[in-house]
């Protein structure tokens, strides 16, 4: 969140609009308008000459409530951050989370009152990566033409966000994650691009882009690289390509890389469809020497029937869970339950979005193999990724895990 950009306040509360206000004064951002209930919200909306950038909205409110607020705004087709503010129970919040996105609005996270100035620096640190002051704003309108024109100048990336061993304490790994490198707007958020790139079909191309990048890392990264492994996410829908097993080792042949070192992470959340290509394609890959992982467990409607149908070598349990697995009964059991189905199939388990020490400690408690997150290092290019990975204990190094190990 940048001093540019147009917030609105929607609560009942004076009280809590005015600590919204004083925060969001104190990172210098003047244009800040509240409403005391969602039609009042949705009147400023349609009156302001500005597009809003930001909202900050509760769930209990009179007239119209959050969740019916919710809703219009998905009708309206908002393009801005959301940020859901409740003094009920989490469970609540991340209904009410879910519902957002379920209109196709970009819930930016949840945060529960009382609001304190100290939840609030949490709240946004966790968003500065997808909000990278040199991006574009969250309003700007992303085209199918920008993107095809972007993979054709090869401005697609990967930043590499490291996987701690949790037994050694080692960075073993990365998860190789897409960014735009724009010629004029500078680095953007997959946040911007990658729902536009899923409906047009151009995610398969970034996908291969992303993939040849890393390829070309492993290649050029000498010792420091050879044992790491390292993670790229595949879309559902390039797993109905039946020549995607020759498609990817012929690059890694040409390069002298080892399948080995590449691990596919396909969504769990995404559509695959159980039928003999998939599971002929996902085999394969497998027989060539590739790890694969289903990412963000628990999150999909097929979950143990996926497990089954194919051959998975790691479970990603979902950060949706992990960062709530302390306060929050549900996501705890999650975690227990995915950890003991890992287990009986004989998986490496991963943990992503280890943002705090306690929850570090808990995963680690568990049994858990590796983690990600940003308590260990944020997405980073490859130059940074470079040094972590010839020290691999130089996570430790990261000012988050200092200050919240020294205070432990």
């Amino acid at each position: 969140m940048n001093e540019n950009h147009n917030v609105l306040l929607i609560d009942d509360d004076p009280t809590q609009i005015a600590i919204l206000t004083a925060y969001l004064s104190s990172l210098r951002i003047s244009k800040i308008t509240s409403a005391s209930d969602g039609q009042k919200a949705l009147d400023l909306l349609a009156s302001s000459v500005h597009e809003t950038d930001v909202i900050f909205t509760d769930l209990r409110m009179p007239n119209m409530d959050g969740y019916v607020f919710l809703k219009h705004l998905g009708d309206l087709g908002f393009k801005g951050q959301i940020i859901i503010i409740s003094g009920h129970e989490h469970v609540l919040l991340e209904s009410a989370a879910s519902l957002g996105k379920m209109y196709g609005l970009n819930i930016a996270g949840q945060i529960r009152k009382p609001l304190t100035k100290q939840a609030l620096d949490r709240l946004l640190a966790t968003r500065k990566e997808d909000t990278n002051h040199n991006g574009p704003r969250s309003s700007d309108v992303m085209s199918s033409e920008a993107i095809l024109n972007g993979i054709a100048n090869d401005e697609f990336i990967p930043f590499y966000q490291p996987k701690v061993d949790l037994l050694s304490g080692k960075i073993v790994g990365a998860e190789a994650l897409a960014r735009w490198q724009h010629p004029e707007l500078g680095l953007i958020s997959p946040a911007a691009f990658i729902p536009i790139a899923e409906a047009d079909g151009s995610i398969q191309a970034i996908s291969i882009k992303i993939f040849d990048h890393l390829v070309n890392d492993l290649a050029q990264g000498g010792a420091a690289w050879k044992d790491k492994k390292i993670a790229f996410n595949l879309p559902p829908q390039m797993i109905r390509d039946e020549t995607l097993p020759e498609t990817l080792i012929s690059r890694l042949n040409k390069a002298g890389v080892s399948s080995k070192n590449i691990c596919i992470e396909i969504t769990e959340n995404g559509f695959i469809d159980f039928d003999h290509i998939t599971v002929e394609v996902l085999s394969r890959l497998r027989i060539m020497g590739f790890d694969l992982s289903i990412d963000d467990f628990g999150t999909g409607a097929a979950s143990i029937a996926n497990l089954k149908m194919f051959p998975y070598t790691e479970l990603k349990i979902d950060q949706s869970f992990i960062g709530n697995v302390l306060t929050d009964a549900f996501s705890a059991e999650t975690v227990r339950t995915s950890i003991s189905l890992a287990r009986q199939l004989g998986l490496r388990i991963v943990a992503e979005g280890i943002e705090t020490h306690d929850v570090l400690q808990y995963v680690k408690s568990r049994g858990i193999d590796q983690a990600q997150g940003y308590l260990f290092a944020k997405p980073m290019p490859v130059a940074d990724v470079n040094e972590l990975f010839a020290n691999p204990m130089g996570w430790m190094s990261n000012p988050t895990y200092a200050r919240q190990s020294n205070a432990a």
